[in-house]
């Protein structure tokens, strides 16, 4: 077990250093960074600590966040777009844009570890209704894709 929280710390450590060399971190401020961290904490502490339960009555998910905070449901992340354009104009906008940088290449290195990739070695079921989903939706902020139960499936056409 202690391999994937292994695995888990260096992908943010790769997207980190990473992160920190594009921007150049003599740039960051100790207020900056330690502001940076908090974010990242809370982005690796939403993640599932269980599998999912495809239960619609249990729909409650099992984060670090929930046994550290006790609390059912994280904060949304401020309002606002945080691009590129206004990234230096204030502290707390870079914060945001390099926690919104931080949580797209997490999205893109991490969360695909959590899917099971053993296609074609052994029978899964399919997707039933009643099952519980995290739907993609990249115009939604980080942390928060929506959960949705399946209510109709669709076969494929020339399957």
């Amino acid at each position: 077990m202690g391999g994937a929280w292994e695995r888990m710390i260096g992908i943010a450590r790769r997207i980190l250093d990473c992160m920190l060399l594009q921007c150049g971190s003599s740039r960051l401020t100790h207020k900056v960074l330690t502001t940076l961290m908090a974010e990242i904490t809370a982005v690796m502490n939403a993640r599932p600590l269980v599998p999912v339960s495809s239960d619609p009555e249990s729909p409650l998910i099992l984060t670090p966040a929930m046994l550290l905070t006790q609390k059912t449901c994280t904060a949304p992340p401020p309002p606002g777009d945080f691009g590129e354009g206004v990234l230096f104009k204030e502290e707390w906008k870079q914060v945001q844009s390099l926690a919104d940088t931080f949580w797209n290449r997490w999205r893109r290195e991490y969360l695909h570890t959590l899917q099971s990739r053993r296609k074609w070695q052994e029978k899964k079921p399919n997707l039933q209704v009643g099952d519980i989903i995290l739907m993609k939706d990249n115009r939604a902020k980080r942390n928060q894709w929506p959960m949705a139960i399946v209510v109709n499936l669709q076969a494929r056409t020339g399957s």
